[in-house]
């Protein structure tokens, strides 16, 4: 007898094979994947120049503090004062973003690796941490060009004039797609406008921090440190002089980098955006779903 669903079958098994195999296709390609091949340059020819200038007339290693963290945050204004050059990275209050891309401010054997914050509707999560992660890779580079090996710490950038929030937390499990869940390992917690606690200690500060915020915040293993990013003066340098310590103490040789499902997030994030920008400058439209008949 003659089964009528023979056909059906066959076709079945034909659709079956034919996605695995670009299924397995897809997968060899993520694996493969490297984001610096097509992804463009996020450090421009400037911040490179400056990099490899700062790496070459440095004696030893060259340490690089990444600087992450929300919108209006201070990180503009870190950088700035960590590196002492006050007018390198453009810092002003706003209702908007300042930071719109990455950037370099470069001191003494020191480069401070500016980057754009998190919660910027127009920029998106996905697209910041993949924009963390490909500067690091290029200022690594860029010290490598030079025979130096690159030391990288992490200062993740909260304000004492906000309180630490969801939005904080999230940002952090999304600075762990960008670094790498290790990254807490290498970073410190660094408190903005410091000049806002007049008398108070930073442990009378901390003690309003409890439950989810306070773990996130103990999990930095270099701790919370203060910075004042308006007043000069012996006191202002020495918060400076303190936030380069633990930096320095807590930092690891190499940039610290996903592994695993972050990293697999990431290249496919990374394949998305190429491809859509192959179909933009071709003129190709979207891709749309389709049924199988």
């Amino acid at each position: 007898m003659t089964d009528r669903f023979e056909p059906f079958r066959h076709r079945c098994g034909d659709l079956r094979h034919r996605y695995c195999t670009n299924m397995a296709e897809l997968e060899a390609q993520l694996s493969n994947l490297s984001i610096s091949n097509d992804e463009p340059s996020l450090l421009d020819a400037s911040d490179a120049q400056d990099i490899m200038q700062c790496a070459a007339q440095a004696k030893d290693n060259v340490l690089v503090v990444v600087l992450v963290g929300l919108c209006g945050a201070g990180k503009s204004a870190t950088a700035n004062r960590l590196s002492g050059n006050v007018e390198k990275r453009r810092a002003q209050r706003s209702a908007g973003p300042v930071t719109k891309s990455c950037g370099v401010a470069c001191g003494d054997s020191l480069i401070v690796l500016d980057t754009p914050g998190f919660g910027d509707a127009g920029l998106g999560t996905n697209a910041t941490a993949a924009a963390i992660r490909k500067a690091t890779q290029e200022a690594e580079e860029a010290v490598a060009a030079t025979g130096k090996e690159a030391r990288f710490s992490v200062l993740y950038v909260a304000s004492c004039a906000s309180r630490l929030n969801t939005a904080d937390l999230e940002a952090m499990v999304a600075v762990g797609f960008a670094l790498g869940r290790a990254w807490r390992n290498s970073a410190c917690l660094v408190w903005t406008h410091a000049d806002l606690l007049e008398e108070a200690s930073l442990q009378a500060f901390l003690e309003g921090l409890d439950g989810d915020a306070r773990i996130a915040a103990d999990s930095l293993r270099g701790g919370h440190c203060l910075l004042d990013n308006v007043s000069t003066g012996g006191a202002a340098s020495a918060l400076v002089e303190d936030v380069l310590d633990r930096c320095r103490r807590f930092s690891r040789i190499g940039r610290p980098q996903p592994s695993g499902k972050h990293a697999r997030r990431i290249r496919q994030d990374a394949m998305r955006r190429r491809e859509a920008r192959r179909r933009a400058e071709n003129g190709e439209a979207p891709p749309s779903l389709c049924r199988v008949m």
